[in-house]
């Protein structure tokens, strides 16, 4: 499990992370809330040519889960997308775990 982190987003801005799969098989799984409205999120192989589509998601009011089972060897990009929103600025919590037996999941 990784520890909580909490970027910061200001308005008209994305924030990337990258993740490195060492075998294909992997999960990647992650968990997020944000302080202010909503936030765009989306996860995506690096290698793939055409960037993924974001989704937005109203993380101010309820703890997001999602996870990708099987994946592709190689390394995979996490994006917080806050591009759409020309006047607040955005604080998002987030974990991220991999192949743990910790794997968040809804209540439900």
């Amino acid at each position: 499990m990784s520890p909580r982190r909490s970027p910061s987003s200001p308005p008209s801005s994305t924030c990337s992370r990258l993740i490195w799969f060492l075998d294909q098989g992997s999960v990647l799984a992650w968990e997020f809330v944000s302080e202010g409205q909503d936030v765009g999120f989306s996860v995506r192989r690096a290698a793939d040519p055409a960037p993924s589509s974001v989704e937005k998601f109203n993380a101010q009011e309820r703890m997001i889960f999602g996870r990708i089972a099987s994946c592709e060897a190689g390394e995979y990009i996490i994006r917080f997308d806050n591009s759409y929103s020309w006047v607040r600025g955005k604080k998002v919590h987030y974990r991220l775990f991999l192949d743990s037996e910790e794997l968040p999941r809804p209540d439900n």
